[in-house]
């Protein structure tokens, strides 16, 4: 049976968010909600709890995880290399629903980087994913609470339908509001790229950048 712990986002209960964050301190893994949809968290600097989070998502090992933060400043104890459009970026959509891929340093474990060098990082609305990520002391991945190929989980009851009880504690949150998924924006190439449209308007990315996206094909 999974545990479940009840948080309200509005009244948040510390002792629950600690109960997560120790979990994902002792290489467990947790579901929780972000502002787009439920999320699958561990450490991101165990290989072994990141590689649960893989064979959990049947997700292809060619695909890098993201991280999320608690605040923009989390990014100065995290080895990446930004180019200049990086900051002024964060600042203007963080919190929200951008995932923004960077070069990183060899710090991170190769399989949560997929063998490549770079990593998206995420700053989420939601208050419960930003407190589980400062009472960890770290990031954590956020990758979201489904099997690959299947529809993300925005309540409870679909993360439980997807992974029964193969999630270590999972914390309700109620319902997520995302749609699409945050919006994934590479900018570890030579020209800003779309990856992925999603919740925030790609056309308000290319209107503060004032250059020209290009589109994964």
């Amino acid at each position: 049976m999974n545990q479940i712990i009840i948080i309200d986002p509005k009244h948040i209960d510390k002792e629950g968010i600690k109960k997560a964050a120790q979990i994902v301190r002792t290489g467990g893994v947790i579901a929780f909600p972000t502002d787009t949809f439920y999320a699958v968290g561990v450490n991101p600097y165990d290989p072994q709890a990141v590689a649960k989070v893989f064979r959990l998502k049947r997700r292809e090992v060619t695909l890098p995880m993201l991280l999320l933060i608690s605040e923009v400043e989390d990014l100065k104890q995290i080895p990446i290399e930004p180019p200049p459009s990086f900051f002024p970026l964060a600042h203007h959509f963080w919190p929200g629903p951008l995932t923004i891929v960077v070069k990183v340093a060899n710090r991170f474990p190769a399989n949560l980087k997929a063998g490549g060098q770079t990593l998206g990082f995420r700053l989420p609305q939601a208050e419960i994913a930003r407190e589980i990520v400062r009472q960890c002391g770290f990031p954590i991945t956020g990758s979201s609470a489904n099997i690959s190929g299947q529809p993300p989980s925005s309540h409870v009851e679909e993360v439980i339908r997807q992974f029964g009880n193969k999630i270590d504690l999972i914390i309700d949150g109620g319902n997520t509001a995302g749609v699409k998924g945050s919006t994934i924006l590479d900018l570890s190439c030579s020209e800003p790229t779309i990856l992925r449209k999603g919740d925030l308007p790609w056309q308000e990315i290319q209107a503060f950048l004032k250059v020209p996206l290009r589109f994964k094909e």
